[in-house]
């Protein structure tokens, strides 16, 4: 009992001399122990990964959804049309009106401003030596607005005005009366045909 005693008194003259009593230390303990989980959530926190901000491209008119073309894509798109363009303009400057047909669709010579034989024609005596898709934009599902440069013989380059294609089955076709249209406007000035018909000399106008 007396060592209880001499142990107890011992214990009570330590903490006098630190200044400190036993309920003071229990509550240094505690906070110390509430600090250490704040310290432990804000690390966890920081760890968490944080959502990317995702910039999403403007729609255009007539675009039922928006989606983000990566360039692979938008390369894809454009290698398409041009191959479909070259199968084009390659078989109207040879006259092989069979081949040329298997790029078009919706031709309805009777509602379009030429007919395939007077685009021939057009194609033939402006003889372009390249062509070069400009730009393609969405313009309704599986379908886009094309504008394309030519290059003629004197090293003159050409910009038509937009025409519709249409992606069927993983290959690009070519809507006819817009191309038609495209092309002749172009091939009126190019050729003059606009300035006969008002009596002046004729302009060369570079779209």
């Amino acid at each position: 009992m007396q060592k209880v005693l001499f142990y107890g008194l011992l214990i009570g003259l330590l903490l006098n001399a630190t200044g400190c009593s036993l309920p003071q230390l229990q509550g240094r303990d505690g906070q110390a122990e509430i600090q250490q989980d704040q310290t432990n959530k804000m690390e966890t926190e920081k760890e968490r990964p944080v959502p990317e901000n995702v910039q999403v491209a403007q729609a255009v008119a007539g675009q039922m959804g928006n989606p983000v073309l990566t360039p692979d894509e938008q390369g894809r798109i454009t290698a398409g049309i041009q191959e479909t363009l070259t199968t084009l303009i390659e078989a109207m400057r040879v006259k092989d009106l069979s081949k040329g047909n298997t790029v078009f669709y919706g031709l309805d010579e009777a509602g379009s401003v030429i007919t395939m034989e007077e685009l021939q024609l057009e194609v033939e005596t402006l003889h372009p030596v390249e062509w070069r898709v400009e730009s393609s934009r969405l313009a309704g599902k599986d379908s886009r607005l094309v504008e394309v440069s030519f290059t003629m013989p004197d090293g003159s380059l050409h910009q038509g005005k937009p025409f519709n294609m249409v992606n069927i089955g993983e290959a690009w076709m070519i809507h006819y009366n817009s191309f038609a249209a495209s092309f002749h406007a172009m091939a009126e000035h190019l050729l003059g045909r606009d300035s006969e018909v008002n009596g002046d000399d004729p302009v060369e106008i570079i779209f």
